[in-house]
């Protein structure tokens, strides 16, 4: 894809400068931050997906509370190892 911008001489100077610095071509330097722009949206929808693993009401908490309780005294009752739990009491649930 082609795309012409009409920049203001300054910006152009300051881009120009700022892809020399790094011994890139402009038009490599464009679409390297062109990258990361695509990037750093990607990154922030998936925080935003992270952070809504923390919105369950209280009823939804209980019933995560209680499928871990059984799952945890499932995978202790089958360990091959008698009496040596997967997850001990007191320990972090």
């Amino acid at each position: 894809m082609t795309i012409t911008l009409d920049l203001p001489q300054e910006i152009e100077e300051t881009i120009a400068d700022q892809a020399r610095q790094r011994n890139m071509k402009v038009s490599e330097y464009l679409l390297d931050i062109a990258l990361q722009a695509g990037t750093e949206k990607k990154r922030e929808e998936l925080l935003e997906f992270i952070d809504s693993w923390d919105d369950v009401t209280e009823e939804e908490a209980a019933e995560q509370k209680e499928t871990w309780e059984f799952l945890r005294h499932a995978l202790d009752e089958d360990r091959l190892s008698p009496g040596r739990p997967l997850f001990p009491k007191g320990s972090r649930s």
